[in-house]
């Protein structure tokens, strides 16, 4: 129906990649695609994974969690590992 935004249902998706709706149990919208796609992209940005259990740090253990908090304390481009990039372009993308 028109007026039906959000509905409820069973998890689906792999885990790393799944909408926070998801993992809360709390209505989904269409969004929840776009969080899937964003991983992706962080992940061909960074290249590594979004769960990575090899890393020294544990709050680096969750890609998108590292890339927010980098991006918060403005300190993004210290998360590019062996890599020159523009400050500004990256915080961009």
């Amino acid at each position: 129906m028109g007026d039906e935004t959000r509905t409820f249902t069973g998890v689906r998706g792999t885990r790393g990649y799944m909408a926070l709706e998801w993992q809360k149990n709390t209505p989904i919208s269409v969004k929840a695609n776009i969080y899937s796609y964003g991983v992706v992209l962080l992940e061909t940005m960074f290249c590594r994974r979004n769960l990575d259990t090899n890393v020294s740090k544990p709050e680096e253990v969750i890609l998108s969690s590292m890339v927010y908090r980098c991006l918060i304390e403005k300190e993004l481009d210290k998360s590019m590992v062996g890599e020159e990039v523009d400050k500004r372009n990256l915080e961009r993308m």
